[in-house]
């Protein structure tokens, strides 16, 4: 349980400082680098918080209106929000 914790302080961190619930890969990597993260742990970082159900990954085209090819895209970070039940 505390792992979980941390790593979603870390994930509510870094989307704080974008000010976004979407964030690319590239974001994400250079706001942990700064932070003095290794690639490693960078990518253990977002893998373990998608196993926590804390993002979702997807890709995004880099030009919305153009045909994607095979590298027009961005992997990009959305921060998961909680479902309030309303019954």
């Amino acid at each position: 349980m505390k792992e979980r914790i941390k790593i979603k302080k870390l994930i509510d961190e870094v989307f704080r400082h974008y000010a976004s619930d979407i964030i690319t890969k590239e974001e994400f990597e250079k706001y942990f680098t700064t932070k003095g993260l290794s690639k490693e742990e960078i990518e253990e970082l977002w893998v373990n918080a998608m196993a926590e159900n804390l993002i979702e990954v997807g890709i995004q085209p880099k030009f919305p209106d153009e045909a994607m090819k095979s590298r027009d895209y961005d992997i990009v970070f959305e921060k998961k929000k909680k479902l309030i039940r309303l019954l």
